[in-house]
Formats: structure tokens, sequence, C-alpha cells
């Protein structure tokens, strides 16, 4: 009795593959974290936070460079308080001569 034997070929043609096509992204949907984080940090609500966030570490920094010790702390506070001023100061007396010109 013969058996009849069966081959499978492989069709490999271009007309039964299957064309895929690049994705095509929106830049708006790949960016948006980006986006509405810059816009969070020019909102009043991401100024506070990072004014916040500065605040916390400048006390936390003060305490340990002073070692707990509370007279040491207020003079380094006010040290800084002092120089932020005058920072500040001549930041508004830059402004001012800018407009003036």
């Amino acid at each position: 009795m013969a058996t009849r034997r069966t081959t499978t070929t492989n069709r490999s043609s271009s007309k039964n593959q299957r064309k895929t096509k690049p994705r095509v992204t929106d830049g708006h949907k790949t960016s948006s974290g980006k986006a509405m984080f810059r816009m969070f940090m020019g909102s009043r609500g991401g100024k506070f936070l990072v004014f916040s966030l500065i605040t916390v570490l400048i006390i936390l920094l003060n305490i340990l460079f002073s070692r707990n010790r509370l007279d040491v702390f207020l003079i380094i506070l006010g040290v800084e308080l002092l120089v932020a001023f005058a920072v500040i100061l001549l930041r508004l007396i830059a402004q001012q001569a800018d407009l003036d010109r």
C-alpha cells in the first residue's frame, strides 16, 4: 500500500504577506506629560511648590550644619536672610537701571 506524501510549501509571495504600516504617533500624546509639567511649573502653584521645596531644603541644611544648636541655627538663618535681601535688592536696582535706559 502506497502512502501518499504531501508536502506543504511555504508561500511567501508579496500578495499573501501582510504589510505593516509604520506607527504614526501624535506629537501631543507623546509629550503631553512634559508639556503639562512645564505648564504646571509656570503657574502659581508650581512656583509655590518650588519655593516651598527650596525653603524646606535650606532649613534642613541649616539644622544639619548647626548640629541642632538653636543659637547657631538662628545665626546661619539670619545671614542667609541678609544675603537673600541684598541679592533681591541688587536685582531690583539692575532692573530699574535697565528700564531707565
